[in-house]
């Protein structure tokens, strides 16, 4: 007798970074509500630590500064916990130079602000899909 196989259901988990509190709770909010969890953090300072601690599917973050979000990014590669998080830049540094630094730092995609609840809400299910 074969056993049944049932997908897991499990909700994805989503960690949004951004330095400005109405941007993160709109995404948070929007996200929870088409089916994804999702924690938020303030800076990438306190993304990482969040991120080692709770091991999200996907994480979302600004550019900031101090520890940047290109920082944040190279910085969950080097760990063996988070290296395989796959990191979704949303940015207003829409240049070239800057998309392509994102890139080049380990993020998987680059979005730019303005950036609608909706667009980051594909970008991320594409994303997740796109992960092993």
């Amino acid at each position: 007798m074969s056993a049944v196989v049932r997908p897991s259901t499990r909700r994805p988990l989503a960690l949004v970074v951004d330095h400005d509190a109405d941007t993160r709770e709109m995404y948070v909010l929007h996200l929870k509500a088409q089916g994804i969890a999702a924690e938020e953090a303030p800076n990438p300072a306190q993304a990482l630590t969040k991120a080692v601690a709770i091991r999200p599917d996907v994480i979302t973050t600004d550019l900031g500064s101090g520890l940047d979000g290109l920082g944040l990014c190279r910085e969950l590669k080097i760990h063996g916990v988070t290296r395989a998080i796959p990191v979704i830049v949303v940015t207003g540094a829409a240049m070239p130079r800057e998309m392509q630094q994102a890139l080049d730092a380990g993020c998987v995609s680059v979005l730019t602000k303005p950036c609608l609840p909706d667009t980051l809400l594909a970008e991320v299910r594409r994303v997740l899909a796109d992960t092993p």
